[in-house]
């Protein structure tokens, strides 16, 4: 790596940066005393912001058939296999495809409830607002005309849901409820009116893709109010006395347009019985070599059939046999990761294959193991590693 003089008044120039030229720098960080760059590096782009690319994902044909079964049924898509399988991944390649823009995605957390999925009010802030608006200044004039819509923010489902009804579908008075007060002359005829920033782009009824991520661990309610709101197209929003739903077809009371959800599971705990029985499903096994190799050359256009990704993938295959049982092995994203790094430290560049850079095969044992012993035993193995082998499947 270039020292502060050679580096002054010169961009510096990294592996993966714009130019992509693998190799170039194999270091940002060089952990000498006093050392500093007078021009920040260009830092490549997240590997998994290239992961998401729609262009690098390859389904199997067992998950494409999963896919138009839900599409073709209108079911949410429930998908298990082990982390970095390609879950996430496939909602991103299905919404690219689709032509939806990206997914609308919500990650589950251990307390979650249904209305955290569609909605957030903050009714402090409304509290406060309601009693700043007695106030006579500036500060209590804004608080006074704040509309409702102020304090909702629509998480992933609840906007799909909307985009799916429109800008101009009808809302509905929940029974019982009137507006009274400083918000009594507010309108709320029309979805429109408490999601305004909503519609700006499209106001017509929209099909989205919502991502449902770890789904398993939710509380074990969830999932079953989850379905009922997504196969009604209906939620209701307490605080405002409305109900949301989706217009419906008068002869079939079918909805015109309805989201398109993908649900992920890490299978921690199962699922209730009744959701499982309204979901089409499918669990993502490991991808063979050939598909591996399909994965790296759309990412890798430059390296179609290279000498480097069949030894890449043979190479791989060892490392992941040697974990020891019960151990998590890595997954294909950790794959994708790892042979991004090595691409970047040189791998196919002049013909170099793995067994040429022993140093950046240990190094790049960061990506793929995580658990120090068998890092420390996996380290000391490098060398037998990189011996030739027969490219094979994990077992």
């Amino acid at each position: 790596m270039a020292d502060q003089s050679e580096a002054a008044g010169k961009p510096v120039e990294a592996a993966g940066s714009t130019s992509g030229t693998p190799g170039k720098l194999t270091e940002f960080y060089t952990g000498s005393p006093g050392h500093k760059l007078n021009t920040p590096p260009i830092f490549p782009p997240s590997v998994h912001d290239l992961l998401r690319q729609k262009e690098t994902y390859i389904p199997d044909p067992g998950l494409k058939s999963a896919v138009n079964v839900a599409l073709l049924l209108g079911l949410p898509l429930l998908l298990t296999g082990p982390p970095g399988s390609g879950k996430t991944r496939l909602a991103y390649a299905l919404a690219g495809e689709l032509g939806l823009g990206d997914p609308l995605e919500i990650v589950v957390k251990s307390d979650a409830t249904s209305r955290d999925l569609l909605y957030e009010f903050d009714e402090l802030g409304r509290f406060q607002d309601a009693q700043a608006s007695a106030r006579d200044d500036e500060a209590g004039r804004e608080a006074d005309t704040r509309p409702l819509s102020a304090y909702l923010r629509f998480r992933p489902l609840g906007q799909a849901i909307l985009k799916a009804g429109g800008a101009m579908a009808e809302l509905e008075t929940l029974e019982g409820h009137a507006f009274i007060g400083r918000h009594a002359h507010e309108p709320h005829q029309y979805f429109k009116d408490i999601a305004p920033g909503l519609f700006l782009k499209a106001p017509a009824p929209t099909a989205t893709l919502v991502l449902i991520d770890e789904l398993d661990k939710a509380p074990r309610d969830l999932p079953n109010d989850l379905l009922r709101e997504l196969e009604d197209m209906t939620f209701e929003i307490r605080e405002l006395g409305l109900r949301i739903r989706v217009p419906r077809d008068k002869e079939t009371n079918i909805p015109g347009t309805r989201p398109i959800v993908v649900i992920t599971s890490n299978a921690e705990r199962s699922l209730p019985e009744p959701f499982l029985r309204r979901v089409a499903f499918y669990d993502i096994p490991y991808p063979d070599p050939k598909d591996l190799a399909r994965m790296v050359e759309l990412r890798f256009a430059e390296l179609q059939g290279s000498a480097a990704v069949s030894a890449g993938i043979a190479l791989f295959h060892e490392i992941w046999r040697k974990f020891p049982q019960g151990e998590r092995r890595p997954g294909t994203a950790e794959f994708l990761a790892w042979f991004s790094y090595l691409r970047l430290q040189g791998l196919g560049s002049d013909n170099k294959l793995p067994a040429q850079m022993p140093q950046a095969v240990r190094d790049s044992l960061a990506l793929l193991v995580k658990g120090k012993e068998t890092q420390d035993i996996l380290t000391r193995q490098i060398d037998e590693l990189l011996k030739p082998k027969t490219e094979a499947s994990p077992e």
